[in-house]
């Protein structure tokens, strides 16, 4: 599986990229992310050959919810910063204009990385200080949520047949193994008794408790009967 947060930062600059107002003009500005870890080369070429350009990060995320399985964060920074080359380039856009447009284009899109929005965080506009004294740049925050969740499959849960003084058992997940007690504790495997086949039906009032359990799988609901 690839890195949500990578996969969110592409799909971000396509968003940006595909935008006329970044690729379209007689310069097209330049939509980088972080991909590589010298950065501040990629945006200096980008300054000294084009002119302007964005440069999409997530410099950090977080999760507070522990019980989720799977790569998901509850807080996502995103961070467009947008430069421009003013001296050498007068005919670029400025980076305050830049990202003004990258606010309103990318304020409540929903990336199909995370399957939530891109909202404004605070501060929203922030200047930056560039490598290049001949350069402008400005920052634009986000905030968003999301990720990838892996759920495992759930183990089928058990049936109990009481029929003809013989008590059977089955479940509908090949090669699960069904634990089962009849004296009141919960059916765990050191504790339950392994299924292996149909046994005598026992005392009137019994109560029967079983599960299926099997390796990378979720456990069912415990299945239950009573004898009458």
């Amino acid at each position: 599986m690839a890195s949500v947060l990578v996969t969110l930062q592409q799909e971000i600059a396509a968003r940006l990229a595909a935008d006329p107002f970044f690729s379209g003009g007689s310069t097209p500005g330049v939509v980088l992310y972080e991909q590589s870890k010298d950065l501040a080369t990629q945006v200096a070429r980008t300054q000294a050959e084009i002119g302007w350009g964005v440069l999409v990060l997530t410099p950090d995320a977080s999760t507070s919810l522990q019980n989720i399985p799977g790569t998901f964060f509850d807080n996502i920074s995103v961070t467009v910063l947008c430069f421009t080359d003013a001296y050498n380039y007068p005919d670029a856009p400025r980076a305050l204009e830049s990202a003004e447009y990258a606010l309103n284009l990318l304020t409540w899109w929903i990336p199909s990385t995370t399957g939530q929005p891109l909202a404004p965080a605070k501060p929203t506009l922030v200047p930056a200080q560039p490598d290049n004294p001949n350069a402008e740049a400005w920052e634009v925050h986000f905030t968003s949520s999301g990720g990838t969740q892996s759920v495992p499959p759930a183990v089928g849960t058990v049936t109990i047949t009481n029929s003809g003084g013989r008590i059977s058992m089955s479940c509908s997940t090949a090669g699960a193994a069904i634990f089962y007690t009849v004296n009141g504790k919960y059916p765990a495997p050191r504790v339950g008794t392994l299924y292996t086949g149909s046994f005598a039906t026992p005392a009137s009032g019994t109560r029967i408790r079983a599960y299926a359990w099997l390796a990378g799988y979720s456990q069912p609901a415990e299945s239950t009967l009573t004898i009458p």
